[in-house]
């Protein structure tokens, strides 16, 4: 599967599955609502949990990666970097 951040100011992330000749199908144009603002985000634990890195709210949303590529709103993470920060993205941080 794959996820991607669609435009900051959408806010949404879209999920894809990768088929065998290379091609993708899109699953869900929507699979989650981060939020604007939201464009950095990063797997961790092999692929199971996608964190969504938002500036303008200042915090980290997390998502459970279902079997079929859907994604499921945890909680929100904590906090993110402050409000209109950008240092080193999410994938700066230790999941």
């Amino acid at each position: 599967f794959l996820t991607a951040p669609q435009s900051a100011r959408r806010g949404t992330i879209s999920s894809f599955r990768l088929n065998p000749d290379g091609s993708m199908t899109l699953l869900e144009s929507q699979a989650a609502q981060v939020g604007v603002g939201s464009a950095d985000i990063t797997l961790a634990e092999g692929g199971r949990y996608l964190y969504a890195l938002n500036t303008i709210e200042g915090n980290v949303k997390a998502y459970r990666v279902q079997d079929d590529g859907g994604l499921t709103r945890i909680d929100r993470a904590g906090k993110g970097l402050p409000a209109g920060e950008q240092v080193g993205g999410i994938a700066s941080f230790d999941f």
